[in-house]
């Protein structure tokens, strides 16, 4: 367990630092706890390979599924979260909390 500044950013920006000086081309991130599809895995590889650098699992999306989000989180993410940071982004996202990603290095 990691103490002090940064948490599981500083966490997260270590362990893709090191998959790039390992000569990774990029890395899909999964959550521990049992929630995300696995099976998405190869389509997230594939939008990698086809030129995608980012790519973000979706719980609100056709085939995505909620489990156990409470209601205050999930009001959060819809009433706030998702509209503040598409906003910034300059294009709607939905399921910006959602940890099951993958990242190019591009």
């Amino acid at each position: 367990m990691m103490h002090g500044p940064g948490g599981q950013s500083a966490q997260l920006r270590l362990a893709f630092a090191y998959a790039m000086r390992q000569g990774y081309e990029g890395v899909v991130q999964v959550d521990g706890n049992n929630k995300d599809g696995v099976e998405a895995i190869p389509g997230f590889l594939d939008a990698l390979d086809t030129g995608a650098d980012y790519v973000q699992g979706n719980r609100f999306g056709p085939g995505g599924e909620q489990v156990n989000t409470p209601l205050v989180r999930l009001l959060a993410i819809r009433a706030l979260h998702a509209p503040l940071v598409s906003l910034a982004a300059g294009r709607r996202l939905s399921d910006t909390t959602n940890g099951f990603r993958a990242y190019s290095r591009r």
